[in-house]
């Protein structure tokens, strides 16, 4: 995959507009006092940058392979990064606390979110 696409993939998965959110959230947490928060809110983010990272390559696999077992691992890899993504959230949630875990949450969802809403595109004159 080309630089080219792979910026142009990222512009259109909104992973700076995503950082963008998260990052704010997060400063106005700190600002507020909850900086264990603000690293969950980021912690979240960085899950989701991840796993969209992950489904680019397993898309590229699934458009490039002429193989017989690329969409069963496809498949296996979908599976792979929803595991992944609780297994890091459990994780978050033992080792850093209750208000780290919730605050990544909180970021997956924020960045999630973010990817669902609509564009709005430049106005033609």
């Amino acid at each position: 995959m080309s630089s080219l696409c792979l910026s142009e993939s990222l512009r259109e998965l909104r992973i700076g507009s995503g950082f963008l959110l998260c990052g704010i959230l997060a400063l106005a947490l700190v600002v507020a006092g909850r900086s264990g928060v603000a690293g969950g809110v980021m912690v979240g983010f960085a899950l989701f940058a991840g796993n969209v990272l992950l489904l680019l390559e397993a898309g590229r696999a699934l458009l490039g392979g002429a193989r017989r077992g690329v969409r069963a691992a496809v498949v296996a890899s979908t599976l792979g990064r929803f595991l992944l993504v609780g297994l890091v959230l459990a994780a978050v949630f033992v080792f850093l606390g209750r208000p780290a875990g919730l605050g990544a949450c909180g970021g997956l969802f924020l960045a999630q979110v973010n990817l669902h809403l609509p564009i709005r595109r430049g106005v033609a004159v």
